[in-house]
């Protein structure tokens, strides 16, 4: 028999504060959760997912910053959010996690009875996609004031009023 002792070292706490919760973004170590029942590595194999069944949320893990984000669910049990953006989809019991060949999360939406997918694309690839392509909406995403001539002439900049 041959014994691995790759794993006989010593454990610690990775993530979380070991109190039930449904914390905020931020911190690894001081994310609270509320029975996380799966976590698998993202496509590019750098950043864990979790599904946090009682959150009703899907949370990521960058373990190079430390930083706990939401990636889909809005933290309410309820199926809504089909054809929108993950993060402000609503699942119910998110218990199970998967990756597509294709790089697609399947997430198994346990008290919904269904199998949902997340697409791999970007939020900044989704608008593009979605809204700016089909629609000729010409916009941009974090950059300077010099570029706010292409940003939609339809809002109107006031400046603020100062009273000194």
């Amino acid at each position: 028999m041959f014994l691995d002792d790759t794993y006989a070292g010593v454990i610690e706490t990775f993530a979380g504060t070991g109190v039930l919760g449904d914390g905020p973004e931020g911190p690894m170590l001081s994310a609270s959760f509320n029975h996380p029942t799966n976590i698998i590595f993202d496509a590019t194999g750098a950043n864990l997912l979790i599904a946090a069944w009682h959150n009703s949320k899907i949370r990521t893990i960058d373990p190079l910053t430390g930083v706990v984000t939401d990636t889909c669910g809005d933290g309410r049990r309820a199926y809504f959010g089909d054809e929108g953006p993950a993060i402000t989809a609503a699942l119910d019991l998110p218990a199970s996690l998967a990756l597509s060949p294709t790089g697609d999360l399947v997430v198994m939406d346990q008290a919904n009875q269904v199998l949902r997918r997340i697409d791999g694309r970007s939020i900044g690839r989704y608008l593009r996609e979605e809204l700016a392509g089909p629609f000729g909406i010409d916009f941009l995403m974090g950059f300077g004031a010099e570029e706010d001539v292409r940003v939609a002439d339809w809002i109107v900049y006031k400046p603020a009023q100062l009273s000194l």
